[in-house]
């Protein structure tokens, strides 16, 4: 997004959006790659692995335990620089929609000489919310935080996808009947989450599918047909 927004003309973006998505599919499967090898590694020698072990520690325990001194300290200051990498970016994007999209929308819409603090302010919160998390998976021991992590990407990611999918191909969705979906869609992921043996990987299509079919729907049935044309002006189709 923010390689996005900096871009100075369509075409540009459009190139960085094509490299984006190019790393997006390759990136998984090398973090997979490393998983599985470390997986087979430890399946061959079990004897150095604890009893009890909290699988999510496995990286920074083969590198701190098999790796030579100076090579594990290269791969940990990596793996810090990484981390301070997507965590300063992710809090900058909390910051950026809340100031942009609530604050200067909802809250003080004439009132931009304090966007400064009340964006520091969102950062702080959301990284001690971010910390605190972090401190209860710690705590709690919890083994399945890649689980975790897809089952809240799911939750969350699916209607957001939803939105993108209708703003681009639907002509008959607006803004009413996209909240409708957005509110079914999370009353579908809470259902599948709480109340059925569903496996996460569903959680995105659920909530994308929900999202375009009730937005779809309840858009054709709503939308008068002057703002139908508006709307269809706007989509993929006018190319």
């Amino acid at each position: 997004m923010q390689n996005t927004y900096r871009g100075s003309d369509a075409y540009e973006n459009k190139r960085s959006l094509i490299t984006v998505a190019k790393f997006t599919a390759i990136i998984p499967l090398i973090f997979f790659a490393i998983g599985t090898v470390l997986y087979v590694f430890y399946q061959q020698n079990p004897n150095l692995l604890p009893k009890g072990f909290n699988s999510a520690e496995i990286l920074p325990y083969f590198v701190a335990t098999q790796v030579p001194a100076g090579l594990s300290g290269l791969i940990i200051a990596a793996i810090f620089a990484a981390s301070q990498s997507s965590i300063s970016s992710s809090l900058n994007s909390i910051s950026a929609c809340f100031t942009t999209d609530i604050k200067q929308r909802l809250l003080k819409p004439d009132c931009s000489n304090d966007d400064l603090v009340t964006a520091r302010w969102v950062i702080v919160i959301a990284g001690m919310l971010g910390v605190t998390g972090a401190g209860y998976l710690l705590i709690a021991n919890e083994s399945q935080v890649w689980d975790a992590f897809f089952s809240l990407l799911g939750l969350v990611g699916g209607p957001v996808t939803g939105l993108f999918v209708l703003g681009i191909f639907s002509r008959r969705a607006n803004a009413l009947s996209a909240l409708f979906g957005v509110i079914c869609a999370i009353v579908a992921l809470l259902v599948a989450r709480y109340m059925s043996e569903l496996n996460f990987f569903y959680y995105s299509a659920i909530g994308t599918l929900t999202v375009v079919i009730v937005g779809h729907v309840l858009g054709y049935l709503s939308i008068p047909a002057d703002q139908q044309r508006k709307v269809a002006g706007n989509t993929i189709f006018t190319q």
